[in-house]
């Protein structure tokens, strides 16, 4: 008997269920539920835009879903399968061959439970919240960090480094999340090793949040020793589900590259300023930054068409800033944990 519990996430932006498999060796576009296999997931969605289902290939003591296969695809690899027993809304399906990389083959039958993942939503929503009036963080700021978390499922994220920062710090384990555009969101400063970063962080930006792979998967840089007891910990916080969690040895990582150089102003310094000068969202701020960054004339024209002539002067003075390739607060950040985990 196989059985693997699947993520599938609507992405925000396309309106586009995917598969989550971060260790699927192919392009992202590959893991898309086309046509009524997306209609399916719609159903059972509950207005989430997640599922979280158990797929084995023999019967277990809960099945809400029976999918039996009809034929397999030669033109594109894959196969129809007849969903005999369970939702009716959707008679059939076509599933790709991201199944065969699952289950080595695609089975004559496949057997459904779809898992409950409103009580987990809700759970890391009130520790959100609480974490986020613990450290004093603005109230505005916390919700808007949510929000963008809860329309992107990127809470999922949150939940596990969440208690896995409660268990690392807990045993002094050297540790840190290896993504630094994680250090948009300041609540992140939750999983950070005794949280003393909090003037380098920075303003959440709307397309990081809202890109349909992105985090692809989740690294964690930890000290070598511990990379067992982390790994332990992975399996059974995901049990059957594919982990979107890596784990890199700290010796493996090349520090010397990243080193970041004291700035006077920092990229997120001038996307705050624009914001303060515009009132633009995060999305608007960062492809300013890109155009302004290509020397994209034609396109700054159409972004600057709703500002006024003084909001426009103002602007044009961060341009040269721009120009001048500032560093990234969150390379920073990463940098300075990197000197902390050093001390340890």
């Amino acid at each position: 008997m196989q059985e693997q519990i699947i993520i599938f996430i609507k992405s925000p932006l396309q309106s586009i269920w995917y598969a989550e498999i971060p260790n699927y060796p192919g392009a992202h576009d590959d893991l898309e539920m086309v046509d009524s296999a997306g209609t399916f997931l719609s159903q059972l969605d509950k207005g989430l835009g997640i599922v979280q289902v158990k797929i084995s290939d023999e019967p277990d003591d809960m099945v809400d879903v029976i999918l039996e296969k009809t034929e397999e695809t030669k033109d594109e690899k894959g196969a129809h399968y007849n969903i005999a027993s369970g939702y009716q809304h959707v008679d059939s399906i076509w599933l790709c061959g991201v199944l065969e990389y699952v289950f080595g083959t695609f089975p004559n039958h496949l057997y459904l439970e779809i898992l409950p993942i409103q009580e987990c939503r809700d759970i890391t929503e009130e520790a959100f919240f609480k974490a986020g009036r613990h450290y004093q963080l603005d109230e505005n700021r916390v919700n808007r960090e949510w929000n963008l978390l809860s329309r992107t499922n990127k809470w999922r994220f949150w939940h596990f480094l969440a208690l896995w920062a409660d268990y690392a710090n807990e045993r002094k384990m050297g540790w840190m999340p290896g993504d630094r555009q994680m250090f948009q969101f300041e609540s992140f400063r939750y999983f950070m090793p005794e949280n003393k970063l909090k003037n380098c962080l920075t303003f959440p930006e709307l397309y990081i949040s809202t890109t349909k792979n992105f985090p692809y998967q989740f690294p964690i840089v930890i000290n070598h020793e511990n990379i067992q007891e982390l790994k332990a910990f992975i399996q059974d916080y995901f049990k059957n589900e594919v982990p979107f969690v890596e784990v890199y040895s700290y010796l493996d990582v090349a520090w010397s590259k990243l080193e970041v150089q004291e700035a006077d102003v920092y990229i997120e310094d001038v996307m705050e300023k624009a914001f303060n000068i515009t009132q633009w969202d995060y999305n608007e701020i960062d492809l300013w930054r890109r155009v302004v960054g290509k020397k994209d004339k034609w396109s700054k024209a159409l972004l600057y068409g709703n500002l006024n002539m003084h909001q426009k002067e103002q602007m044009e003075e961060l341009e040269n800033t721009i120009h001048q390739t500032p560093p990234s607060i969150n390379e920073k950040v990463w940098w300075e944990l990197h000197e902390k985990m050093k001390k340890q």
